[in-house]
C-alpha cells in the first residue's frame, strides 16, 4: 500500500479505513486523494501499482482528469465505466494509460468527493475490473464516516503557514489598502523592508501577488 510522504500531509498515518471499505464491498483497488478544495491534492492511501501511480502523477492525470473534475462539480457519487480517470479535463484521452490500468484491474470505478472543511476535501475512488453488485448508499455512508474520521485526525489537512509578527503586521496593513511606503511609515521601517516581508509572505502562502496573499490570509483566518 502506497502512502504519500508529501509535506502537506499530517505526520500521523491514516488508519486503513478505505482499504477496509474496499475489501468489505469487493473492490480490489482503492485510492484516496486529499487537499484543499481549490488547491493541490495528494495521495493519502492507495493500493494501485506504484508504476501506474508514477505514470499518472508524471502526467498530472492522477489529480486532474475528467472523472475527478466531475466528482468535484457534484455532491452525489458517480461511476466511471469509460476510463475518464485517464482522460484530461480538455478531453485528451490517454489510451496507453487506460490499457495499463485495465491490465492492473482498474477498469470500472465508483467515486465520491467529500468536503470535510473549506481547507480539505477527500476524493475516494473504488475500482474493479467490473463493478460489484453493491448497496451504493451503504458504501457512500461508510466513505463519509471514514472521511470525517480522517478529517478529525488532520489527515490531508494543510498546516497553517507560520507568519512572523512583523509579516502579519505588514500583511494586515496591505489588506487595509496601504502602500509599502505607508506601511513603512506606520511601522517605522523602509518601504524596501516592507517589500522583503511581503515576499516572504508570498512564499509561505503560495501567493503570487498582494491581492492573492490577502485573499488566502482571509480564508485561513490569519487576518
Amino acid at each position: 500500500m502506497l502512502r504519500s510522504s508529501d509535506e502537506h500531509l499530517s505526520p500521523s498515518e491514516p488508519p486503513d479505513v478505505v482499504q477496509e471499505i474496499a475489501t468489505r464491498f469487493d473492490f480490489p483497488h482503492y485510492l484516496l486523494l486529499a487537499g484543499p478544495e481549490d488547491g493541490p491534492r495528494t495521495v493519502v492511501t492507495t493500493n494501485w501499482d506504484p508504476t501506474l501511480i508514477s505514470a499518472c502523477t508524471n502526467q498530472t492525470l492522477l489529480f486532474r482528469n475528467r472523472f475527478v473534475a466531475k466528482l468535484g462539480a457534484q455532491l452525489l457519487p458517480s461511476v466511471d465505466l469509460r476510463g475518464l480517470l485517464f482522460e484530461r479535463e480538455n478531453g485528451d484521452r490517454q489510451p496507453r494509460m487506460v490499457q495499463t490500468a485495465t491490465a492492473f484491474g482498474i477498469k470500472e470505478t465508483l467515486g465520491l468527493r467529500i468536503v470535510y472543511s473549506k481547507h480539505v476535501a477527500y476524493t475516494a475512488l473504488l475500482s474493479a475490473p467490473k463493478l460489484p453488485s453493491i448497496d451504493t448508499a451503504a458504501v457512500v455512508f461508510e466513505l463519509i464516516k471514514a472521511a470525517n474520521s480522517l478529517g478529525q485526525k488532520g489527515v490531508g489537512s494543510r498546516p497553517l503557514p507560520s507568519l512572523t509578527i512583523r509579516e502579519l503586521e505588514c500583511l494586515k496593513w496591505i489588506a487595509a489598502g496601504k502602500s509599502s511606503k505607508d506601511v513603512g511609515a506606520i511601522l517605522e521601517i523602509s518601504a524596501h523592508t516592507v517589500n522583503d516581508y511581503m515576499k516572504r509572505v508570498f512564499e509561505k502562502l503560495g501567493a503570487t501577488n498582494r491581492v492573492q496573499a490577502v485573499g488566502i490570509a482571509f480564508q485561513l483566518n490569519l487576518i
